[in-house]
């Protein structure tokens, strides 16, 4: 009996000892923080082990509830799978929100499973660690912020300063990105800003990538920063974003409805007036400002954003707003311009995109980026809002810049070999007048060399594509300066200039500056052939119908190809193939079976090609 009794003691023990692995070690109320950067969660309970309740702490007195919640299991969490009850949900959340957590606060995943019923989100997950953090979305703090700031501020492209401090004394950052060896006269500049609303974190690494993409060494950035100039404010409601706020700050203003249209401070909000003083002060000092991005996230499943409506903006800088979301959908593989709204002072007043418009007439946009899913289904992740970081930057600069040297099939050229044609490429989508026929715009092209000016005329290069180009090459030439020849007199060295002014807004305009190179063993014979030689001459007539003439010249015989292309690189016409003798050659093309566009007519002679771009019209 002894025995048995001291057995029994013994297997008492081992529970008693085994016992916190098993029951003791679970999460209860007291295992649960917000008491750090960026936390929100209040009025924590439990009913029991691992059955967690909570509500979001709101930003006001007002009774609206925002989504922000970011909390800490300190302890206890390892191997336990936790429910967690939160009891006052933003009106937006549904049972597809599953929050995000982290042991780390590195890599960031998505709970297992959440369900939205009788008005509370409730979560569960099994946990791998002892303490883990728990969010809404994706933090970005202030704190993350400096850090990546500070990682990149040797770089000799950017540079931060501080334009103001918050209600409760916080800095404010201003990102200035540029080649600051480039001169800044002729450069546009773009003034990008986030986090108005603390709760949208995902605008704030996509900044981040915006900017780690301006200071990059590839030579997409070198031309991002040498002809523009990146004015970024990361971070705007710093108070709120630091003291976990959702969408107001600490005085309970929601900023995006605090700035004024005069450009009086004396109404906003600290960080508000930092901001708009900075903007106002750049232009007064009599700096180009050309564009104004506003960007936020939003519950959507979608990729979209807020322009300005017919009727509040007039219809040429209305059209111009379409155009950058037409060019930001083309970059951008998440945005769909088809889901971009309209709005006027009925959705409200104090808006950062209308001040801008009415105070300076900029272009003034918002993007809002979804922060649960996007209109594929797939849910968000830190790595594809960084992803959206280059492709903004890239169509802010390609709504700037919309007219470039170009070769005859749109790739950028900044130096032309003395023999080559000059190309000149317009992206304008709202120059799209009709579907159903190619438009055509103007450019006009001056030299550094002559009083030569040439009215380049551009036509769309496909139905419905808003990109335009002249048909022809404009020749350059040492001969006297005539105006509008097709020609261009002008010397080795010398810069060439392309002016457009899109006709929808008087404000708009876009240059683009090349090089002339030194004369060649060509050029210096003027028209004479070199044995072995060739020229491709203009079609005739160009655009046409149903056929035309293609004339070459060979300066020796020998075997020739010459085939027609479409924009998509596929042969769509033989029209030689086979020895021909030194010599003038002309061949009639019959295009009767194909549809109307642009082909390419490439002539290829041993190692020499030429190529001449066609316009069949239908």
């Amino acid at each position: 009996m002894k025995l048995q009794q001291t057995w029994l003691w013994v297997q008492v023990c081992l529970f008693i000892l085994f016992l916190p692995v098993q029951a003791l070690c679970q999460v209860r109320a007291d295992d649960i923080t917000a008491d750090f950067e960026s936390g929100n969660i209040t009025d924590v309970t439990d009913q029991g082990p691992n059955d967690i309740y909570m509500r979001i702490r709101l930003d006001d007195n007002h009774g609206d509830t925002y989504g922000w919640f970011y909390f800490k299991v300190k302890e206890h969490a390892l191997n336990q799978t936790v429910t967690f009850h939160l009891t006052n949900p933003d009106g937006w959340v549904n049972s597809d929100h599953k929050p995000v957590y982290s042991h780390e606060r590195m890599v960031w995943n998505r709970v297992s499973d959440a369900i939205l019923s009788g008005g509370s989100l409730i979560f569960r997950h099994t946990f791998t660690q002892d303490s883990v953090y728990v969010a809404f979305c994706f933090p970005y703090t202030t704190t993350d912020l400096v850090h990546f700031l500070d990682s990149v501020e040797d770089s000799p492209y950017l540079s931060r300063e501080i334009v103001g401090q918050s209600a409760h004394g916080r800095d404010i950052e201003l990102v200035t990105v540029t080649d600051f060896d480039v001169p800044i006269l002729g450069k546009k500049t773009a003034w990008i800003i986030s986090r108005q609303h603390p709760m949208e974190t995902g605008a704030t690494f996509l900044i981040e990538n915006l900017i780690s993409s301006l200071i990059d060494t590839t030579e997409t950035s070198r031309t991002l920063r040498s002809r523009m100039v990146w004015k970024i404010n990361p971070i705007v409601n710093v108070d709120g974003v630091y003291e976990g706020y959702s969408r107001h700050n600490v005085n309970g203003v929601n900023l995006n409805r605090n700035w004024d249209y005069n450009g009086n401070y004396q109404n906003e909000e600290p960080s508000v007036a930092a901001v708009h003083r900075a903007i106002d002060e750049w232009i007064d000092q009599g700096h180009s400002t050309d564009f104004f991005l506003d960007m936020h996230c939003a519950p959507d499943y979608a990729d979209f954003g807020f322009k300005l409506a017919l009727g509040y903006v007039p219809f040429p800088y209305w059209s111009n707003q379409k155009s950058f979301v037409s060019i930001l959908e083309s970059y951008d593989p998440y945005q769909n311009a088809s889901l971009w709204r309209d709005i006027d002072e009925s959705y409200g007043s104090g808006l950062a995109k209308m001040a801008m418009y009415n105070q300076h007439g900029l272009d003034a946009l918002s993007t809002e980026n979804p922060w649960l899913k996007r209109e594929s289904g797939a849910y968000v992740t830190v790595a594809s809002y960084r992803s959206q970081g280059l492709p903004t930057a890239q169509a802010i600069y390609k709504y700037l810049f919309c007219v470039e040297f170009t070769d005859t099939v749109g790739s950028l050229v900044e130096t032309y070999p003395w023999e080559d044609p000059v190309y000149i490429t317009v992206e304008d989508p709202d120059e799209n007048h009709s579907m159903y026929y190619l438009d055509q715009v103007e450019v006009t092209l001056t030299t550094s060399a002559s009083s030569d000016t040439e009215l380049v005329l551009l036509t769309e290069m496909e139905e419905n594509a808003g990109i335009f180009r002249n048909l022809s090459g404009l020749r350059l030439s040492r001969g006297s300066p005539c105006n509008n020849n097709g020609v261009i007199e002008t010397s080795p060295g010398a810069v060439l200039y392309a002016l457009y002014q899109d006709d929808d807004y008087p404000k708009d305009e876009s240059t683009d500056t090349a090089l002339v190179g030194q004369l060649t063993l060509v050029e210096a014979t003027e028209s004479a052939v070199i044995p072995g030689s060739i020229e491709l001459f203009e079609s005739y007539p160009n655009p046409f119908n149903s056929s035309a003439s293609v004339s070459y010249q060979l300066g020796s015989g020998g075997h020739v190809s010459l085939k027609v292309y479409n924009l998509l690189g596929q042969q769509v016409a033989g029209l030689v193939e086979g020895d021909r003798p030194k010599g003038q050659h002309t061949v009639t093309w019959n295009a009767e079976s194909l549809p109307g566009g642009v082909c390419f007519c490439r002539l290829q002679f041993g190692n020499e090609s030429r190529v001449l771009k066609i316009v069949l019209l239908r």
